[in-house]
Parts: C-alpha cells; structure tokens; sequence
C-alpha cells in the first residue's frame, strides 16, 4: 500500500520515495509481473456490477493486494479449509457471486470464497458506517474522559493512539452488526486486566453512545491496546528533535518534516517525538458567527445546498464535494441522525475537502428524512481524524449540554456563538 494503487484498472507506482526504498520497489514489480493482474482487476468489476454498489478506493487498493496473493497461494496448492461464521456468510449475496464467477461452484474452493465474502462484505460495510460516526466519535470521547478520571492522562492526547483506538472501534461495530465473535480467547496479564476492571464501571455509560452495545471482549481488546501504548512511552528513545538537528547541520537542503516522517515510521519504537506540532482543533476554532444562520427553507437539499455554499465560499471544500452529500442523502446514509430532529453529515470524499471547516444550519420549517423530522443541520467537512475528533467533542457536550431546540430560541447567531463558548470553555480544555 505504501508503493503501489489503483487507477484506471491499472497498478500504478508511487515515484517520489527514498533511495533505499526503490529496492522494494523494484522487488514489487517483479512480483506482480508475474501475477494474472488482470483477473483481479476484472474480479472487482464484476462485483461492482453485480451488487450495484462501488467500493472506496482505499478498499480496492488492500482487496487487489489480497486476490493476488489468495491465486498465487492457490496456485501453489494451499487451500484454506475452515471458516468461522461460516453459515452466516453463506447466506450473504457476496458468497453467491463469489462462488459462481470465480471458483465456478467447485465445492474445493468453498472456504476460500467465506473467506473473500467476509473481506468483501467489511469492505462495504465500511461505507454504512457513515450514520454512526458521530455516535463513534461520542464513544471516543467519553473513553478518554473515561481515562482521565482513572488516572490515565498521558494517553488522552496521544494521536498514535487515538488512531488506533479509532481503527480498533471501527472494526468491533462491524462485529458486533453482524454478531462475529473474536476467534481466540482473550488473556489479560495483570496490568492488563486492573486496566479492564477499571474501564469496566463505565460500560453501560460508553454503550450508551452506540446503536448496538460493544461486548465485555471488546473492551478487553481496548485494555490491551491502553497498556501497549502505556509501554511505548515508557521506554527510552532516542529525541526525534535531535535526531532532525544533526542532519540539518550536516545537509545543505534538509527536509525536516519529511525526515521527521520517515524516521518516525521506519522507527517508531525508537524515537520519542518531542517536536512541537499543533494542538487539536475543536469547534471553537473553526466556528464564527457567519457560519451560523437561521434559515426557512422548505427542502432538505436546498437546506444543504445553503451550507455547502457557505463551506464553498470560505473555501473550505471543493465544488465536487456537493456530490458526495447528495449521494449520502439519496442513500440514506448519514453521519448522525437524532431524535431531536438535527442531521450532521461529515462527507466521505477526503480529496474534496481542503481545510477542517463547519456550517451549522438552524431551520424554521420541519422537513422529513426517511420519516424523521429534521431542522437543524451541520455539515463538516473534516481533513483529519485526530482534529475533528476535537470537533465532534465539542458538539457532543453542546448536544448533551444544551440542545439545538434551545438554541434555536436564541433567534441570533451572535447569542448562539456565545452560548457555544459558554458551554465549551466551561469545561476543561481538551479531553
């Protein structure tokens, strides 16, 4: 992934890397020259064609990389023979189509096609994520308050972690939707599992931010994944800030920010990042009163075409990224929908997003979603997890805090501006 994607129906090759990285570039091209690429390639249109859906590019890129070495092990006379929740997955269209169109119904092949089905079908389901993400983000959240109030501080700034915990709860909602159960039996060591116990008491407080509770296992996975970073900062390094400093003084054309990057992720285990970088963004920081307006639009779609202009003109987005809204919109699929008649849409095309920008929407007439009542809206458009982690933080204690039906009786964008910086900076800054 960090060498090669796909464009065009075509594997194409990230030239811009360092000297020694051309090596295993050189190496990759030899391998794939050798491999029937082109049946991958069709593999995926077929898929697209037949279940009507278009995956995301990023899922392309890893499932490519999968049917490629899947064939060449294959090949090699290595089959797969077992598969758990494998009734589950056979009842799935992906096993139907997968069978037929690329093991021809050959019986021998059956759990490599339970295999590819579950690849394929989380692939997907990545995408119907998009209506909880802001319940994801309200879990993470209420984690890292839930680590400060068991003495667990130095994590809850940590973006490595904040990251992986991201990826991590991503992964257990999918599980949880589809009732898979972790494979192996989870083992805490000591630390481990007071980490757990700990963690534990607020169970009932952190679920309740999702649809679908996360079960005891699964918070065993995040204890693990608390201590494992715990461990990390404990061990000694080397500083990043003098690591940069020697090779300034010793190159005439130094790039730091791309040195720092590439020792960073060749040695993370190394190198203690002591370099200054900018602190996480939350609402009050992209928020002004001209991105607060009172409207009486009578259409959802023209009430989002007001907010997408608004992003537009402060050139937060680009035009295409009206597009993706719409599609979200005519599939149903949104960010946050509530009870207290508010939707959040936070747009799933990065490359349409230009800076971390917001656009609240308080609206006079009642519109219908899917039968639900919406009047307030928000549309974010956000360039990175670790900031608009912050974002979503914000919102959550104002929606908790406060309610958009209250605010809407302040009638003034300045009034509601205020009532915002009351409510947030009424907390601790931060997590």
């Amino acid at each position: 992934l960090k060498y090669i994607y796909l464009n065009a129906g075509k594997i194409n090759y990230v030239s811009n890397l360092f000297f020694f990285q051309k090596d295993i570039l050189l190496i990759l091209k030899k391998y794939l020259e050798k491999q029937d690429t082109y049946k991958c390639f069709e593999i995926l249109k077929t898929f697209e064609k037949k279940l009507d859906i278009a995956f995301e590019k990023e899922f392309k890129n890893i499932i490519y990389i999968y049917l490629v070495i899947t064939f060449e092990r294959i090949e090699k006379g290595y089959v797969i023979l077992k598969k758990n929740n494998s009734e589950f997955l056979k009842n799935t269209l992906y096993y139907k189509v997968i069978q037929k169109d690329i093991f021809k119904n050959n019986g021998v092949y059956m759990y490599e096609a339970l295999h590819l089905s579950e690849y394929f079908l989380s692939g997907y389901n990545s995408e119907n994520f998009y209506e909880d993400r802001f319940l994801i983000d309200s879990f993470i959240c209420k984690l890292l308050s839930v680590l400060k109030d068991i003495k667990i501080r130095n994590l809850i700034n940590n973006r490595e972690f904040l990251e992986e915990v991201i990826e991590y709860l991503r992964a257990a909602i999918y599980r949880v939707k589809n009732n898979f159960i972790l494979n192996s039996e989870i083992k805490l060591d000591e630390i481990e599992n007071k980490i757990f116990i700990e963690i534990l008491q607020y169970k009932i407080k952190m679920n309740t931010y999702l649809n679908e509770p996360l079960r005891d296992e699964e918070f065993m996975m995040i204890s693990r994944i608390i201590y494992k970073h715990l461990i990390k900062q404990k061990k000694e390094k080397i500083k990043l800030k003098e690591v940069i400093q020697i090779i300034q003084k010793n190159s005439k054309n130094c790039y730091s920010d791309l040195i720092a990057k590439e020792l960073l992720e060749l040695y993370p285990n190394l190198i203690e990042n002591d370099i200054d970088f900018k602190k996480q963004l939350g609402l009050l920081d992209i928020v002004t009163e001209k991105n607060i307006k009172f409207t009486r639009c009578v259409d959802i779609k023209e009430l989002i075409d007001l907010s997408f202009n608004d992003l537009y003109d402060n050139s937060f987005i680009e035009v295409e990224f009206t597009e993706s809204i719409h599609k979200m919109l005519e599939d149903k699929k949104y960010d946050y929908l509530d009870s207290e008649n508010m939707i959040i849409f936070y747009g799933k095309e990065l490359k349409y997003k230009k800076e971390l920008g917001v656009s609240i929407f308080f609206n006079e007439s009642v519109m219908k979603i899917d039968n639900k009542k919406i009047k307030y809206l928000i549309l974010l458009s956000n360039v990175d997890e670790y900031n608009y982690l912050g974002v979503s933080r914000d919102l959550q204690k104002i929606i908790e805090s406060v309610k958009f039906k209250e605010l809407e009786k302040l009638n003034s964008e300045k009034d509601v501006m205020r009532k915002f910086e009351e409510v947030i900076q009424g907390g601790e800054s931060g997590f």
